[in-house]
């Protein structure tokens, strides 16, 4: 791979726009169940971000062209509860909170080992960061969690509202890391 440095402040900008752009509409592609025309080169895409923070320049934010966010808004985003019909649609194990509990157990680790494998590859072993790869992990993982709050018969927004609560006491002026080493079991 070519060196970064060498290039100028408008071709790494260029480069990490057009590989942004790609793994945004291969994830749009994905989601609306097409194989995507041409897969980003994270790779690039990662090293471009890193060279423009080192030059202290600014990462773009970017979008989709205007006519696909125009068609993505006016699709309905999928509920939690349509997401957890779907969920109990695929789930073919036993009615049982037990039964519902333990495979979301089992399966959160799983599928966190996963994400946490991923990383370890890039980090460790010169893998490049498979961000399609990841987004679908997410989805798992989301899958067991979905589970694991229809068998306590509770929703996400339950879960996130505990969270919070949990979070606003433990840290209520924002994380302190004396209040994390000091915190309570």
């Amino acid at each position: 791979m070519e060196s970064l440095q060498t290039l100028s402040d408008e071709e790494v900008t260029s480069r990490y726009c057009r590989e942004t752009i790609r793994l945004k509409a291969a994830l749009l592609a994905k989601k609306q169940g097409v194989k995507p025309l041409r897969y980003p080169n994270t790779t690039l895409m990662n090293r471009c971000r890193s060279e423009l923070v080192r030059r202290g320049l600014p990462v773009p934010r970017l979008s989709l062209p205007e006519s696909e966010q125009v068609e993505e808004a006016t699709r309905a985003a999928i509920t939690e509860q349509e997401y957890m019909l779907e969920v109990m649609r695929t789930y073919a194990g036993s009615d049982t909170t037990i039964d519902k509990l333990t495979l979301s157990a089992l399966g959160l680790a799983g599928e966190s080992g996963e994400v946490a494998d991923a990383i370890k590859r890039v980090l460790y072993q010169g893998h490049h960061l498979d961000l399609m790869s990841l987004v679908g992990e997410l989805g798992d993982i989301l899958w067991y969690l979905i589970l694991a709050c229809d068998a306590l018969d509770c929703t996400l927004e339950d879960v996130m509202q505990v969270n919070v609560a949990k979070l606003r006491e433990r840290y209520p002026h924002g994380f302190d890391s004396q209040r994390s080493i000091n915190r309570p079991l």
